[in-house]
């Protein structure tokens, strides 16, 4: 074999590893969802992962920038036990920025790939009827609002569980 070949064999593996370490991000410290927009009645998608460390989010957003994903970041300071910390947030929002960041990750995901496939076909039909008012369609979507709401953070789920010994 080239060398040249097995290069590009190399980095598309590595391609394929940070897709996959994002997509666990994802899975595992994400959300994907739909958010009322502030004015109107209008609902937009959203991806996001949130960490208080910010080497992950730095991570996030250096795959987010080799694919040429549209995202912004947003830092949010809280007080817990007398203590400041800092709360980062990469963030896909909007319809445009859903349909080209979902095919990217849907093949990577596995918690969430349901929801995450659901939320791609609405944001394609919701592009191709314009400013239609929201129908049953839309519903199908929309209505799985509260069930992402509760496994945001399934992890916690289990923690309540455990028993110390």
């Amino acid at each position: 074999m080239e060398k040249s070949s097995i290069q590009g064999d190399n980095q598309q593996q590595r391609l394929k590893a940070r897709l996959g370490w994002m997509a666990g991000i994802i899975d595992g410290e994400g959300m994907i969802t739909v958010v009322k927009a502030h004015r109107g009645h209008s609902f937009q998608p959203r991806i996001s992962v949130s960490n208080t460390d910010l080497k992950i989010i730095e991570e996030a957003a250096s795959i987010s920038h080799d694919y040429k994903l549209p995202y912004y970041i947003r830092s949010i300071s809280y007080k817990t036990n007398n203590e400041i910390r800092i709360k980062y947030e990469l963030v896909f929002g909007g319809m445009k920025r859903c349909i080209k960041v979902l095919p990217i990750f849907i093949p990577y995901l596995i918690g969430k790939k349901d929801i995450a496939c659901r939320l791609f076909e609405w944001c394609q039909y919701r592009l191709s009827v314009g400013r239609k008012p929201y129908d049953e369609k839309d519903d199908a979507i929309l209505n799985i609002r509260p069930r992402i709401k509760s496994f945001q953070n399934a992890q916690r789920l289990y923690v309540r569980h455990t028993v110390k010994i």
